[in-house]
């Protein structure tokens, strides 16, 4: 009863947590990791102490080589808070597996009970767009520009899940002999899934279920292969119908219409796939089901693939049925589909990154930190968009492999466990596997935490209870309690930290009931003592701290900045801003100069610098320090130069995914008087001459100065054929070309 008890908990934690935005924020999964772990500490507890329990083979505590990973990461990590976050994910991954597969060990029939989690998962997953469609669920971006995306709000995403589980449920449909209930139970979502390929319109998706499910028809016997194509038609046969009425295709059809439609298809695709298996069964020659029969479908599956292909790519009957935005979607794919959005870009820049920490990379979230600074092209992308990359970038190339070996050892022992006893769930959760890996490879669906624990339970349903690890004996004492040990530290360090962490954002969200500066104060610093590595506590503070004046605290803060984060464009900026609050100007400029070689695409960074120095350079001036001025004046061109030459190719050339490369008029002003006090005339000129009256005042302090500039290079008749076209349109014109005098 135990067991089961632990399966509920699991599983009910499993479905509420997801709702969070499939656990994308790190912030998010603290008390989720505090709640599994204290579970897995009383459950283990109770096997090991009752004899008649069993404990879970060690084995499967090899799962745990991948967080220790991670802590040893910490030496080089770039990000504290982001190495810590990774370090309790994957711990808590880790945990979810042993709970799991311990009950499972106990149990062996709780796999029904882990395939009904899967399934209602998957039927959540899935249901939740259209329950939001149809108003009875308010869910923030369950569609996103009229693509479904459920609690991910990422259409990718959504669509690698539902076609994962689709994948799983007709390959464990296919493979049953004579259970007509768990074939009708199996079959009965399918048209949902399928719909869901076409309602997210992910192009990764149509690209790579192909391929997978054909991997899956390869991996089937002659007579599993004839059920497996025929469901599948079923299914997208329905999930086209049911996809149609649902996007008003043919008609507008309410959400009570598209209910009775998707019954309607739903029952139609249960009652074909029992008759289909009622009929290979019973009604197919066995000389279909010899060995030499097995490559005739497959055969024909490459067939009809490539009709398909062709009729797509010319424009034939089948596409022409179609909604118009799946013909778009079909008509964008192409090499470019994989690496959408300068994903290319991002691999290739990723490797660089991982070149410079091989071994053992560069901690958990190192890329969010680091790629401004490796970044060929300058792209907006806190994500590497692979779950290879990231871990490899993550962990570095020893880790990786590790990581790697304890899969594939998983892996081992479920397909030697299938061929001596068969079954429909390994080649099931295999394939399910195989697609969540697929387009995770490609895509960042493996930043959300539910996709990890979704890996972990369908992994859990493959595995056998009792495997084996090659040339090793795993019976001894000493390695079961080394194992164990292990375990613990890690989840109780990893707990530690979760717990401290979520008193801190608790702390951080009291913030808001108050107004007073010096309790806020307080209440950042009391969150700084619980988690000093989280780097948006001392811009915090920093921000209250700049409108109460404290200097003195404001200059200590802005050196806890680097200290946290030495590798980071945020944390130089922020430092810098600190420092130019009071006037610091080339403690400032050194910070920001800091800043720009980890991120030499920020535009923020180039304008604050030019600002500053700019805005110096012209007191300096009024002040009657012309040299220093000019020398002031020089660092705000070097500036502008700067962002110059690091953007003019992609300013040409813009991509919907480039950061915004454009300076603030008053930036490009400043940069144009910072050449006029350096007695770069022409120069200024040129940056000046950009201004149109639409600019407003800006155009006239513009115009004042270039006239300014001309007189000294003695265009006198230039100056005053602009002079007096300025006070025609201007009546301060003379009021502003005296106040720049002071300039020349």
């Amino acid at each position: 009863m135990i067991h089961w008890i632990v399966l509920l908990v699991t599983g009910i934690s499993f479905l509420l947590s997801s709702y969070q935005q499939g656990l994308f924020y790190d912030k998010d999964i603290y008390t989720w990791h505090i709640g599994v772990a204290l579970l897995c500490i009383a459950y283990m507890l109770y096997v090991f102490f009752r004899k008649k329990e069993q404990m879970p083979s060690p084995v499967y505590f090899t799962i745990f080589l991948i967080p220790l990973f991670y802590l040893i990461s910490f030496t080089n990590a770039v990000t504290l808070q982001g190495a810590f976050d990774q370090f309790i994910q994957w711990t808590m991954f880790a945990t979810f597996f042993i709970v799991l597969v311990t009950v499972k060990r106990n149990v062996p029939s709780s796999e029904k009970g882990m395939l009904v989690l899967l399934q209602i998962f998957g039927f959540y997953i899935a249901i939740l767009p259209f329950l939001h469609s149809w108003g009875w669920v308010a869910y923030n971006d369950a569609i996103l520009n009229g693509r479904f995306s459920s609690v991910f709000q990422y259409p990718n995403t959504y669509a690698a899940v539902t076609m994962a589980v689709l994948l799983f449920n007709i390959v464990f449909a296919s493979q049953q002999r004579n259970n007509i209930p768990v074939i009708a139970l199996s079959t009965l979502p399918l048209a949902l899934y399928a719909s869901t390929l076409f309602l997210s319109l992910s192009r990764g998706a149509m690209i790579l279920l192909p391929i997978v499910w054909f991997i899956g028809l390869l991996a089937l016997s002659t007579r599993h292969q004839f059920k497996y194509v025929l469901y599948t038609i079923l299914a997208f046969a329905g999930g086209f119908i049911f996809f149609m009425t649902a996007a008003n295709e043919w008609g507008g059809a309410g959400p009570a219409m598209q209910i009775v439609v998707w019954f309607a298809v739903s029952a139609v695709t249960t009652l074909g796939a029992v008759s289909t298996h009622l009929l290979v069964e019973k009604k197919l020659p066995e000389k279909f089901m010899q060995k030499r029969f097995a490559f005739v479908l497959p055969a024909a599956a490459l067939l009809a693939g490539a009709a398909l292909l062709i009729d797509f790519v010319k424009k034939g009957w089948v596409f022409s049925k179609l909604p118009e935005n799946v013909q778009n979607r079909i008509q964008n794919i192409g090499y470019e589909t994989i690496f959408e959005d300068g994903r290319f870009t991002f691999f290739f820049d990723a490797l660089d990154m991982l070149k410079d920490a091989p071994i053992i990379g560069w901690g958990g979230d190192g890329w969010s930190v680091l790629y401004h600074g490796y970044q060929s092209e300058p792209y907006i992308s806190n994500e590497v968009h692979s779950v290879v990359l990231e871990q490899l970038l993550n962990i570095g190339i020893l880790g990786f492999l590790v990581g790697m070996a304890v899969l594939l050892l998983f892996a081992f022992n479920s397909i030697k466990s299938f061929r001596q006893q068969g079954g429909a769930l390994v080649p099931a959760s295999l394939i399910a596997l195989l697609m969540l890996v697929g387009h995770g490879v490609i895509d960042f669906d493996f930043s959300f935490a539910t996709i990890w624990l979704l890996f972990m339970l369908i992994l859990t349903l493959a595995v056998p209870e009792n495997p084996a690890f090659p040339g090793v004996s795993i019976d001894k004492r000493s390695i079961k309690f080394g194992a164990y040990g292990v375990a613990a530290i890690l989840i109780g360090l990893s707990s530690m930290y979760a717990f401290r962490f979520e008193v801190a954002e608790r702390k951080v969200e009291a913030v808001s009931q108050t107004n007073d500066a010096e309790e806020i104060l307080n209440i950042l610093s009391e969150a700084r003592q619980w988690n000093p590595n989280e780097l948006s506590y001392i811009t915090n503070q920093v921000q209250v701290a700049v409108e109460q004046q404290k200097e003195e605290l404001i200059l200590e803060l802005s050196n806890q900045f680097i200290e946290v984060e030495p590798k980071s464009r945020e944390a130089w900026m922020q430092s810098g801003n600190s420092h130019a609050s009071f006037g610091y100007v080339e403690e400032a400029m050194t910070r920001y100069n800091q800043a720009l070689s980890y991120d030499p695409f920020n535009i923020n960074i180039y304008q604050r610098m030019i600002r500053l120095t700019s805005g110096e350079a012209s007191s300096m001036m009024q002040s009657g320090n012309p040299d220093q001025a000019a020398g002031m004046a020089a660092q705000a061109t070097d500036a502008y130069e700067r962002y110059q030459k690091n953007t003019q190719e992609f300013r040409k050339n813009p991509q919907s995914n480039y950061k915004d490369l454009t300076l603030t008029p008053a930036a490009n002003f400043l940069a144009g008087q910072a050449y006029m006090i350096e007695g770069s005339y022409q120069k200024g000129i040129k940056v000046l001459k950009k201004f149109s009256e639409n600019d407003g005042e800006l155009y006239v302090r513009a115009q004042a100065l270039m006239i300014l500039a001309q007189r000294e290079q003695g265009n006198q008749k230039q100056a005053e054929k602009r002079m007096n076209t300025l006070a025609s349109k201007n009546n301060k014109a003379q009021a502003y070309v005296d106040a720049y005098q002071v300039f020349f």
